[in-house]
């Protein structure tokens, strides 16, 4: 699962409030096999639908060691063959 806390000056930036409809999104850097491909989950990108403001967001590795800049796509893939 990946959650993380909105710095409170992204969301005075993005102008969020409780009724905002967030939107993140995280960089996939794609290779030519899909499991290849790497994953920033430290700089995700945070969008507030509502109005279209939209900000990356530099998360701290000291706050989230469980993420990383260059996570393999590959980990993810395998852990989802196993849940099915």
């Amino acid at each position: 699962e990946y959650s993380f806390v909105i710095p409170k000056y992204i969301e005075l930036l993005l102008e969020l409030d409780s009724h905002s409809k967030v939107e993140v999104y995280c960089v996939v850097v794609l290779q030519k096999n899909l499991e290849d491909s790497m994953v920033n989950f430290l700089a995700p990108l945070v969008f507030n639908s509502k109005n279209g403001f939209g900000a990356q967001v530099a998360l701290s590795m000291m706050d989230y060691p469980d993420f990383g800049f260059r996570d393999p796509l590959k980990s993810f893939v395998i852990q989802e063959r196993e849940r099915a």
